[in-house]
């Protein structure tokens, strides 16, 4: 399993942009020309860039023509034994490779909590949630939907993932792992700077350091 976590600040600067954007297929270009916010832009450029870096560093092809879908839409290659996922947030991209399936999600920490936490918490992490200080209830928050995100995302759900009925968070911290669907998955989590993420993965991990990347480390 590896981690990489790329910088896209230097896609500010139009000619690095341009250089950035020849580097990557045409998929991702028509991807990012669609697109109408520059940081937005940025962030999907850089995460074409990391994702072609990170399979070559597993000797990995990216064929365009053999990318396909899970029935719940969960991205993979056919014919590749290399499993990745990216997410990101801010000025920040993380991609995960693994010889097996794997999650991963990236939030920048913002100062105000969502709305409707009962759709969001387990009943057991919201007794918890309620005895924090505010400062205690942001890290824990964050710390929780990277996990359940990473899940999430793992199980190829999204969005229909039942976020409430499971419990990711052994009173402050993360879990290393939990059964889902009758899986063990296994939990990492870490804190750069201003940033929370998790990993899930089915391959039981050792100690995860993220691989820091420049937009020019990797052109």
């Amino acid at each position: 399993m590896k981690a990489y976590i790329l910088d896209v600040t230097q896609l500010n600067k139009e000619e690095i942009f341009d250089e950035a954007l020849s580097h990557v297929k045409k998929t991702r270009q028509d991807k990012v020309a669609l697109l109408r916010k520059k940081e937005v832009k940025r962030t999907s450029l850089g995460a074409g860039l990391l994702l072609e870096y990170a399979l070559q560093q597993e000797d990995a092809s990216y064929d365009v023509e053999t990318l396909a879908y899970t029935p719940k839409g969960k991205p993979y290659f056919l014919g590749n034994d290399i499993y990745f996922n990216i997410s990101h947030s801010g000025e920040v991209v993380l991609c995960v490779t693994s010889q097996k399936n794997i999650g991963c999600d990236i939030e920048k920490i913002r100062e105000t909590i969502p709305k409707h936490l009962d759709k969001i918490l387990s009943k057991t992490e919201m007794k918890c949630f309620e005895t924090l200080s505010e400062t205690e209830k942001k890290k824990y928050f964050f710390q929780l939907w990277t996990a359940k995100e990473s899940i999430a995302k793992w199980n190829g759900a999204g969005l229909a993932f039942p976020f409430a009925e499971i419990t990711v968070m052994d009173t402050n911290e993360v879990k290393s792992s939990i059964i889902y669907e009758e899986t063990v998955v296994y939990l990492q989590s870490g804190q750069e700077n201003d940033y929370m993420w998790t990993i899930c993965s089915e391959e039981k991990p050792h100690e995860i350091r993220l691989n820091h990347k420049k937009i020019l480390d990797i052109l």
